[in-house]
């Protein structure tokens, strides 16, 4: 009975074997992202650079604006690993824009930058991840001698291509920051977050999304077609409503010089240095 037992699970397991080598690749998930990759060329010169700014409605209601936090700080042109990329041809000032949420004792910040040519936009992200990834042992220390690593971030990114986005924690405690730098068109758009923790994932992603929403609408929506789906009452046939990003065509650290506001309820406190320092 064990000889036929064996047999059998032998048996079986090379039909097994031979079913997953015979079944073609393109059938298995192999978890490949589906995010959408823009088409860069057809979105150059279409940009509204102050759309591509974070907003009050991207952030949950604990964030208020804060100018002289935004003048104080830059992340385009920000020092990593010691070393610093400057984006090619720079068309005008850089546009920023800074919340600070006192509550949590955290702030968001968003800077855009425009550029003459779409691929110089690419190039400026391209460079950001060779810089990123090149990083020895993915590690350094920043201006104020504080050691952090580099982290990647686990969550699925809003966009397949031209997009790059890292958590840098210190090694020995203190303000955690996630930056991201992606491309739209010829514009370089670059977020911030810096707290005492790592945020809920929905934070960076949503205003990241909603960004897209703005400047990109043609190619990325609110909205998928979602073939085969049942429409619900009232729905066209064939589609079916999501709230997913959907590809409509293929398509730092640092430290500031200047205190920040504070993150605490006592009146006109100072913020803890945050590290991107302010481009002159």
């Amino acid at each position: 009975m064990r000889v036929v037992l064996l047999i059998a699970l032998v048996a079986g397991s090379g039909v097994a074997a031979g079913f997953a080598l015979g079944y073609p690749l393109r059938e298995l998930d192999l978890g490949a992202s589906d995010a959408p990759i823009l088409d860069q060329v057809a979105l150059a010169g279409t940009i509204d650079a102050e759309r591509a700014l974070i907003m009050a409605e991207d952030l949950p209601n604990t964030y208020a604006a804060d100018e002289s936090f935004a003048a104080a700080v830059s992340l385009v042109g920000a020092e990593y690993c010691g070393q610093t990329i400057v984006p090619t041809d720079p068309q005008g000032d850089a546009l920023t824009r800074a919340y600070v949420d006192r509550q949590n004792k955290s702030f968001m910040l968003s800077q855009v930058v425009r550029v003459r040519e779409q691929n110089s936009a690419g190039k400026y992200i391209r460079e950001m991840i060779n810089l990123f990834d090149g990083c020895d042992g993915q590690q350094f220390f920043k201006e104020d001698n504080v050691e952090v690593s580099i982290e990647k971030t686990s969550a699925d990114p809003p966009l397949g291509a031209d997009y790059v986005q890292r958590t840098l924690v210190p090694k020995d405690g203190g303000t955690i920051q996630i930056v991201t730098y992606f491309q739209v068109g010829n514009v370089i758009v670059a977020i911030q977050y810096a707290g005492p923790a790592k945020p809920k994932r929905e934070l960076m992603s949503k205003a990241e999304t909603e960004i897209l929403y703005r400047i990109a609408p043609d190619q990325v929506s609110k909205t998928a077609q979602v073939d085969g789906s049942k429409p619900l009452p009232g729905e066209s046939e064939g589609v079916t409503t999501t709230t997913g990003v959907d590809a409509v065509t293929p398509s730092p650290t640092s430290s500031p010089t200047a205190e920040v506001p504070a993150l605490t309820p006592a009146p006109d406190p100072t913020f803890e240095t945050p590290t991107t320092k302010k481009s002159r």
